[in-house]
């Protein structure tokens, strides 16, 4: 499934009022952060999917494994966004719609980010209770609360990110 992401040579083919087609390839660093971000979607899905699972009891789950893998989560989109912002600075004539959605994508790894850490938090808290601390039902359903706006938040930037590179023609996986 994964292989499809090499149409990442996305054009973008726009009409303006003289009938001119634009195309603009995006660059190599910036294909590579498109990739690296969506492999990290995809396995925090997979995470959130077993997390929430209606089919394991609260103490059926390896909480501390889940928090550990979404700490790598994070850590790879920090590593891939630092990556693409070093290699981007010595290029000098990118388009202005590759910057514009550049920072597009780095509030979109911003959400994406913060929604990761609050899930993190979340199974590390029931880690813990696991182990005899406490959590209460209030406390956990606080937390559930926030992360469910981080997650609705992402969520709607995905929507809109996926939204605008379809008006441009841009076959692309979603995001979200």
């Amino acid at each position: 499934m994964r292989n499809f992401f090499i149409l990442l040579y996305l054009i973008i083919s726009s009409v303006n009022a003289g009938k001119i087609s634009q195309h603009i390839v995006l660059t190599a660093q910036t294909q590579e952060f498109l990739l690296s971000i969506q492999n990290v979607r995809e396995d925090y899905i997979s995470i959130q999917f077993l997390v929430f699972s209606p089919f394991q009891g609260i103490y059926d789950m390896n909480y501390k494994k889940f928090a550990d893998r979404l700490s790598v989560l994070y850590d790879t989109l920090l590593i891939s966004k630092k990556t693409l912002l070093k290699k981007l600075k010595p290029i000098n004539d990118i388009s202005e719609f590759e910057l514009r959605f550049i920072d597009t994508l780095d509030t979109y790894v911003r959400l994406l980010g913060n929604t990761i850490v609050q899930l993190r938090y979340i199974c590390m808290r029931l880690y813990y209770y696991s182990n005899a601390s406490n959590y209460s039902l209030n406390e956990y359903s606080k937390d559930i609360e926030k992360w469910s706006k981080l997650y609705k938040e992402y969520k709607l930037y995905g929507n809109n990110i996926s939204a605008r590179l379809h008006e441009f023609n841009i076959s692309v996986p979603s995001f979200n």
